[in-house]
């Protein structure tokens, strides 16, 4: 049989290597978070929910089985910690502050790069395909015989 104890010392250091992954967690989470923000949309929030859930699976997997062998409830209980330490303290103001400065740059810089393409595809349309139109609606002329 196999002992399912790994002794205090042990058990501290992965329960540290836990909390440690879930602080970093908590960074992909606020990622995702500045991602759904300047991007709102239900299709958005499903796909950056259900990537994040990815890894965090994969990371919990990845933590608990490099360290013990086995997959840990305080591991995953570490890991849910570092995230909420994470996203409770410094996490908000990083949102808050990569927000406002991706949101300025996105208003300020590809704001006018989309109107620029746009009209450029408006021009471009019009001259392909609005003289295809103008030639159909031009009264044809019968040809003498």
């Amino acid at each position: 049989m196999i002992p399912m104890q790994l002794g205090t010392q042990a058990e501290i250091e992965v329960l540290v290597y836990s909390l440690t992954a879930g602080v970093f967690m908590g960074v992909v989470y606020d990622f995702f978070r500045v991602i759904r923000r300047l991007f709102a949309g239900r299709a958005v929030t499903f796909i950056c929910d259900l990537i994040f859930m990815v890894i965090f699976s994969a990371g919990y997997f990845t933590v608990s089985l490099a360290q013990t062998d086995y997959l840990r409830g305080f591991v995953l209980a570490g890991m849910i910690a570092g995230a909420a330490m994470w996203c409770y303290t410094i996490g908000r103001a990083a949102v808050w502050l990569v927000t406002l400065i991706l949101g300025f740059f996105i208003k300020q810089l590809l704001s006018p790069m989309f109107v620029l393409v746009n009209k450029i595809c408006k021009q471009s349309y019009f001259k392909t395909v609005g003289n295809a139109i103008n030639l159909q609606k031009a009264k044809k002329i019968p040809q003498s015989t």
